[in-house]
C-alpha cells in the first residue's frame, strides 16, 4: 500500500491510500497483543493493553501532525501553494516501516527470554511451595 501511495499523484487518491493504509495498518494489533500476552504476568495484561493503546495512540497523532509538517514544508520549498502531500506520507512511511524493523529486530532478541521468564514466574505460582501449604494438626496418642 505504501507504494500505491508514493505512485499518486491525485490528491483525493492519497487521501483514500492514506486512508487505507491506516485501516490495514491496524491488522497487526492481534499479533501484537498475542507478543504482549506471551511476556506479560495476568493481572497486570489490563494495564498493559491500556499502556500500548496509550502509546499507539500518541504515535499516530504525532504521524498525523508530522505528515501535515512534512507536507506543509515541502510544499513551500516547491513553491506551491499547498503541501505536498505525497512527500508528507512517503516521509511518515519510510520512518514508520523503517522503525518498525528496528523493534522487531529488538523484540527478536529479548522476546524469547521474556517468555521463558514468564512461564517459570506463572510455573512457580502454580505450585505452592511447602510453606505455603496448610499445616495438618499432629495427631496425639
Amino acid at each position: 500500500m505504501a507504494t500505491v501511495v508514493f505512485a499518486l499523484r491525485d490528491l483525493t487518491a492519497v487521501l483514500v491510500a492514506g486512508f487505507f493504509l491506516g485501516l490495514f495498518g491496524y491488522l497487526i494489533m492481534p499479533a501484537i497483543n498475542v507478543m504482549l500476552f506471551d511476556v506479560v504476568p495476568p493481572e497486570t495484561r489490563a494495564s498493559a493493553l491500556a499502556a500500548d493503546s496509550m502509546i499507539l495512540s500518541g504515535i499516530s497523532a504525532i504521524a498525523a501532525f508530522a505528515i501535515g509538517a512534512v507536507s506543509t514544508t515541502v510544499g513551500l520549498q516547491q513553491g506551491l501553494d499547498k503541501g505536498n502531500l505525497r512527500a508528507g506520507f512517503q516521509g511518515a512511511c519510510t520512518l514508520l516501516l523503517a522503525c518498525g524493523v528496528i523493534v522487531a529486530l529488538a523484540l527478536l532478541r529479548t522476546a524469547p527470554a521474556d517468555m521463558a521468564a514468564l512461564r517459570a514466574h506463572v510455573a512457580r505460582r502454580a505450585v505452592p511451595e511447602p510453606s505455603d501449604l496448610p499445616q495438618s494438626p499432629e495427631k496425639e496418642e
